[in-house]
C-alpha cells in the first residue's frame, strides 16, 4: 500500500506499507517521506523507514533508517547536494557531499566527499570516524 501527494506542490510527501515474504520468513516495512521546496532552487527531503524481519531460527530483527537530502542549484551549471543517513541496527551514520559544475556542454567537474561514523560507542556524544574519502572527477566532451 502506498500514498503520495502531488509533487508539483512546495510541500509533498508520501507513505508506504509493505508486508510479505522475506527468504524463509516475513518482513513488514513502514516508511514515510516529506519534501519541502522553500525556494525554486532548494529542495529538502526527509525519509524514515522501519523494518520488522522474522526468519525461523533467528531472533526478530528491527531496524530504523532515517535519511535527509538537501539539493541546491546556484545556477543552471552549479549544483550542491548533500545526503545524510543514520541506521540504528548497524549503528552507522553517513554523510555524502557533492559539488557538480558543468563548465561546458557535456563537460563536468564532480567533487564528492564521503564520511562515515560508528555510533555505538560509550556515550551519546561519542562518534568514531569509520571512513572518509574525497573524489574528483573531470569529464570533457571532445566532439563539439
Amino acid at each position: 500500500m502506498s500514498y503520495n501527494t502531488d509533487q508539483s506542490r512546495r510541500i509533498y510527501g508520501g507513505g508506504r506499507f509493505n508486508s510479505g515474504g522475506y527468504y524463509s520468513g516475513d518482513r513488514t516495512s513502514l516508511s514515510g517521506d516529506i519534501a519541502v521546496l522553500p525556494l525554486e532552487t532548494l529542495l529538502v527531503e526527509v525519509n524514515y523507514t522501519r523494518n520488522h524481519i522474522t526468519v525461523p531460527g533467528f531472533s526478530r530483527y528491527v531496524t530504523n533508517t532515517l535519511n535527509a537530502r538537501v539539493s541546491h542549484s546556484f545556477t543552471p551549471d552549479l549544483f550542491v547536494k548533500s545526503f545524510m543517513q543514520y541506521n540504528d541496527a548497524r549503528r552507522l551514520a553517513n554523510l555524502n557531499l557533492l559539488v557538480w559544475y558543468r563548465y561546458a556542454t557535456g563537460s563536468d567537474l564532480y567533487i564528492v566527499y564521503n564520511q562515515g561514523w560508528n555510533t555505538d560507542l560509550g556515550g551519546p556524544d561519542d562518534l568514531s570516524v569509520r571512513d572518509r574519502s574525497l573524489q574528483v572527477k573531470l569529464t570533457y566532451w571532445w566532439a563539439r
